[in-house]
């Protein structure tokens, strides 16, 4: 298809914008008919579902605000864009892909689109950088939150060709990142069955009778680990390699690329096998298990180092249930942002088990993290090459075949 059937559009001559709804707090419930997309729901591209995610009930809700699988969902208050944490910023956009009852909350709106344009090629429009850049510049505001409008929104202008090739280029995005997705869902519940397999173990006894073996013992976290005191320099790290709490994702899910790197010379250094946990906001459940042999992690958050090597899979399993975040969390510090006490964490209850018992473990549960890995590198490609492809195929420099 020639680049010259493509049209230069005012992107509110083809769309309809849909505000969220105002509701009160007191609306909001633990469990309801609806889950409530709001700003801190906007992630990354998708929409993500929290622990604390608020809930309503279909009283009174009104169908224009529910949302449909591919609706696209602009961020109408956040960080401006000078600030270092892309997750924030205002005006990121984000598609909806669940099938999960859903509402959108006031700052954020949803995009309806005429029938001359796929919501999923507008989607990875303005996943572009250069598209969102120029959007987000344009938010008002102070320095520690921007706003924009949708009357900004609806005045970008986007080059648009024909409705056939629009949804050509959607495809081939989107198969890209539903497969991500597939596999950070297989992730998921690799994790879990890694934990099942920890909690059938070590907490419920069962191989073992339902009784703890007499020659395991107790103890405490510091018995079976440590802090990692050791420093890296900087200059050897990459945004993919360095892990601060702002790039290690919530609820377990593991890191994202670093925005920038620490000003200091060194920092702490991680190295396979240890256990990183964000200290800030415990209750974010932010952990992941280094496979870098090359890696480094800010002074905010925690590297447990094994003290033996053969307990390095088992220290990550104890660390990632939720009994030791919500002890983490107890001992917490602070109320606006809270941290984690070192010494009070390093006074976790745990059993210690026999070595053979720890060598049957691995072998049972190395293969699952192998497994892991593998997905998440097969990732790494994967968004590598959508992020190729999404210039050549939003610019029309790739002409797709008809």
């Amino acid at each position: 298809m020639s680049k010259t059937e493509w049209k230069e559009v005012r992107l509110g001559d083809f769309v309809q914008f849909q505000n969220g709804f105002a509701f009160k707090s007191s609306d909001f419930k633990e469990f309801g008919d609806y889950k409530v997309v709001k700003i801190k729901e906007l992630k990354d591209g998708l929409v993500k579902f929290f622990d604390d995610t608020a809930c309503v009930s279909a009283t009174n809700i009104s169908e224009k605000y529910v949302l449909k699988n591919g609706d696209v969902i602009f961020a109408l208050t956040g960080d401006p864009v000078s600030k270092p944490n892309p997750s924030s910023w205002v005006g990121r956009v984000s598609i909806y892909n669940k099938n999960i009852p859903a509402v959108l909350n006031q700052r954020t709106c949803k995009i309806i689109c005429s029938n001359k344009i796929d919501s999923t090629f507008l989607y990875y429009h303005f996943r572009l950088w250069e598209n969102f850049y120029l959007l987000a510049s344009k938010a008002t505001g102070s320095a520690s939150q921007a706003n924009i409008s949708t009357n900004t929104i609806a005045d970008t202008i986007i080059s648009l060709p024909p409705l056939a090739e629009q949804q050509r280029i959607a495809k081939i995005l989107l198969s890209l990142d539903d497969k991500i997705e597939l596999n950070n869902a297989i992730n998921r519940n690799l994790e879990e069955q890694a934990q099942a397999i920890f909690k059938n173990w070590f907490i419920d006894f069962e191989p073992f009778g339902g009784e703890m073996p007499e020659d395991w013992q107790t103890g405490k976290l510091s018995d079976i680990a440590e802090y990692e005191k050791d420093k890296i320099d900087v200059a050897k790290l990459n945004a993919e390699t360095y892990y601060s709490t702002e790039n290690m994702l919530p609820n377990k899910v593991g890191v994202s690329k670093a925005a920038s790197l620490p000003t200091t010379e060194q920092t702490t250094r991680c190295i396979p096998g240890e256990t990183i946990i964000s200290n800030i906001r415990p209750y974010f459940k932010k952990i992941f298990y280094c496979t870098e042999e090359i890696a480094g992690c800010s002074a905010d958050v925690l590297c447990f180092k094994p003290k033996k090597e053969s307990f390095s899979i088992y220290n990550y399993d104890l660390l990632y249930s939720d009994n030791f975040f919500d002890y983490m969390v107890k001992g917490s510090k602070g109320t606006k942002m809270p941290r984690g006490d070192k010494s009070q964490i390093m006074n976790y209850d745990v059993v210690i088990p026999a070595e053979s018992v720890i060598s049957d473990f691995n072998n049972v549960v190395s293969n699952i993290l192998q497994q892991i890995s593998n997905n998440k590198k097969e990732n790494e490609c994967l968004a590598k090459l959508r992020d190729t492809l999404l210039p050549d195929l939003m610019s029309g420099e790739l002409c797709l075949n008809t």
